[in-house]
């Protein structure tokens, strides 16, 4: 009696889909997921992969997906062993807590250990053969790695010799279909002419993804030397991976080194090398002519981020000589000095710009300065830019109509996040607002300790802006009284309001009644009970005003929800 077969498990491409809902990605945003998630898919993968020949293929095509380390790939060879090193930190050197002492290393396969001539590093030759059928098995695991991270070892010709050895049995790179390599130098303490080698067993014709991240530790000394024998695989990585897209030149996601930046010379040769590049993820010592060259001779580069050092605040020099035009770009993402984001605006062409991120390393800047800024932004993107976040620190006290004024002609922004000088006037921003007509995010914050009319600042925008859904405004504040003037507005779509400092106006209950219920008929769709849990979760128990101001409103709308049924069955009785 034969077993009916599900559609589904005869198709390849429904299974791909099912198992890729169960793949757990490093890369993916870390909100979305946790360890235990990450768990529970690896189990769920693992045990489909024992099921039959169908679904293993499968599971085990996404468990394999991306790995933490190469070593992982190897433990599939039964000669292979991994073992626990120490890592020597010179006494210099002030080690973070976050790190680690030691790494993960291992013998080769197998080899023999002695001292080389020319050197008191200890060396190892590989002088054994691997089993045929050891080394297919292999094949089968390294063709389904898609991601990859690399760290580079403290003890330099440990691992390198293995990885080359393994690559060359296999023919070719280490993991032949990899897309996504992700090289960190954390643990290198010292020169070693193998810097950056084991690059040249990984990349291959399908890498489209590379993240090269400097040692955070590193002395200045030895930092020229290091970038040197980076910059000479260079050309070995452009022919063996023409077509990478996507360049991250020191770690912008995470904590850990967060604070080294790249040397510019260095980070112009790896960029140059590529002319496929779609996205470009930079934090450099300083921002020059030469990476601007680069950057315009990218003809399909479509995102940048481009992170400067406060350090090297001097060396911020950007040519006004130099000019060009970014055809395809259309998300900027910079964080320079005021004076090079403004020539860098004025100096170049953005027809497809459609966001823009800015913050000035500046700290300290006048209000003259920011309208100048916004009236080059507003020239150079009028016609194309959507989103617009301008991040700074400005000590001063001006009207938000002449702030806002100089992007009355953006007409196509649909998102503004933007620090404002202290107000505490508003009027004329709603005949500003007119000009945003799909506008859907308004956030607001102020350089110091707000004083603002927040509740009439969201009126103005509101009733201008019909599409407007979320407003993030630093307080819930209202000054010099209780009026709001509310611009004929009776009722809209809005859906959240955020604060960030939830404690520092004080109002009187009466207050918070007063306003609720002018407030709540207005914005119907409010999700109060998202708003409520965020203000609970920020509030860390302490006296919340706006927390009541939301329980208020929370207490009308369920008032009204209640009077329904009853007016629903007094009209029924009636008929």
């Amino acid at each position: 009696m034969s077993t009916a077969v599900h559609r589904a498990l005869t198709c390849d491409d429904v299974l791909d889909e099912i198992f890729s809902h169960l793949r757990f990605e490093i890369t993916c945003d870390i909100d979305q997921f946790t360890y235990i998630d990450a768990g529970l898919s690896r189990k769920a993968l693992r045990s489909a992969a024992l099921v039959n020949k169908t679904l293993s293929y499968h599971a085990l095509n996404n468990l394999w997906w991306e790995i933490p380390s190469e070593s992982i790939a190897l433990k599939v060879l039964p000669v292979f062993q991994a073992y626990r090193i120490d890592i020597n930190y010179p006494e210099e050197i002030e080690v973070p807590d976050r790190w680690g002492n030691e790494e993960e290393s291992y013998v080769s396969i197998p080899c023999h250990c002695y001292l080389h001539s020319a050197s008191s590093q200890e060396r190892q030759l590989i002088n054994g053969e691997i089993l045929t059928q050891d080394l297919d098995r292999l094949r089968q695991y390294t063709t389904r790695v898609r991601s990859v991270r690399i760290v580079e070892e403290a003890q330099p010709d440990v691992r390198l010799p293995v990885i080359q050895y393994i690559s060359a049995q296999l023919g070719g790179s280490l993991f032949p279909n990899l897309v996504r390599l992700e090289w960190n130098a954390a643990n290198v303490l010292s020169l070693t002419a193998n810097v950056g080698r084991v690059l040249l067993c990984m990349v291959g014709s399908n890498l489209r993804t590379l993240l090269l991240y400097p040692p955070p530790c590193f002395s200045e000394r030895f930092e020229a030397f290091f970038y040197l024998q980076l910059s000479n695989i260079v050309p070995v990585v452009a022919v063996g991976s023409q077509r990478i897209q996507e360049v991250e030149l020191a770690n912008l996601s995470w904590d850990e080194g967060a604070d080294k930046t790249w040397d510019p010379m260095c980070a112009v040769q790896f960029i140059s090398a590529f002319k496929h590049l779609k996205t470009v993820r930079a934090k450099l010592h300083y921002f020059n002519n030469a990476v601007l060259s680069v950057l315009l001779s990218l003809p399909y580069l479509a995102i940048l981020q481009l992170f400067t050092n406060t350090d090297e605040d001097d060396r911020n020099i950007l040519s006004r000589g130099m000019q060009g035009c970014f055809r395809s770009l259309h998300t900027l993402d910079v964080q320079l000095m005021h004076s090079v984001t403004m020539t860098l605006f004025q100096t170049c062409e953005w027809p497809a710009l459609r966001v823009l991120h800015t913050s000035f390393l500046d700290l300290n800047y006048g209000p003259c300065l920011i309208d100048a800024f916004l009236e080059v932004v507003a020239a150079a993107t009028s016609q194309s830019l959507t989103e617009l976040d301008v991040f700074g620190h400005c000590d001063c006290d001006i009207p938000l109509a002449p702030f806002f004024s100089p992007l009355r002609s953006m007409h196509l922004l649909r998102s503004i996040e933007i620090v404002v000088p202290l107000s505490s006037t508003c009027a004329g921003l709603h005949d500003i607002a007119l000009n945003w007509p799909s506008l859907e995010t308004f956030k607001l914050k102020t350089s110091s300790q707000p004083n603002h009319n927040s509740l009439q600042i969201l009126l103005e925008v509101a009733a201008a802006c019909p599409r407007l859904r979320m407003v993030g405004l630093d307080s819930l504040g209202l000054l010099p009284s209780l009026h709001l003037h509310l611009h004929g507005l009776s009722t809209h779509n809005l859906q959240r309001i955020e604060t960030s400092y939830l404690e520092w106006i004080d109002w009187p209950s009466d207050d918070i009644k007063y306003l609720a219920a002018q407030i709540e008929p207005i914005f119907p769709k409010l999700e109060l009970q998202k708003m409520k849990c965020l203000a609970q979760e920020r509030g860390s128990g302490r006296r919340n005003h706006w927390l009541s101001f939301i329980n208020e409103m929370n207490r009308i709308r369920q008032t009204k929800t209640l009077r329904l049924p009853a007016a629903s069955d007094k009209a029924l009785a009636s008929a």
